[in-house]
């Protein structure tokens, strides 16, 4: 499921760049919207499953403060992207990224699947 949010919004991403459509803009934008609001809860969902039930409020109160800082980092990263090689370029970045993300998180539950059989 992981590895499908990040190809959603790697899909979106690419998207905006490669149409003029604003129709298929707007479903391109929905894309990002799907795949953003859904990696918060499954994320979250992941890790409440894995630490103890006394850890769990300090795992919440993280996953929000690290929602939080990722929104505060986020134009100090996407900025000199944008500003260096173009605004069609920086969303081009966040794409491809985020299908490398959606690539790992798909090897990685192949590999982790396999060593947990043997």
């Amino acid at each position: 499921t992981l590895s499908l949010t990040w190809a959603v919004l790697a899909l979106g991403n690419i998207g905006f760049v490669s149409t003029l459509n604003v129709y298929l803009l707007g479903a391109f934008a929905a894309l990002v919207g799907v795949g953003s609001g859904l990696m918060q809860p499954l994320t979250q969902t992941r890790v409440l499953s894995i630490v103890s039930p006394a850890a769990v409020p300090k795992a919440m109160g993280m996953a929000l403060g690290c929602i939080f800082a990722g929104q505060f980092v986020h134009p100090f990263v996407v900025t000199p992207i944008r500003s260096a090689f173009g605004l069609h370029e920086a969303f081009l970045f966040l794409g491809v990224a985020s299908l490398a993300a959606a690539i790992i998180a798909a090897a990685w539950r192949f590999i982790g699947a396999r060593s947990a059989t043997a």
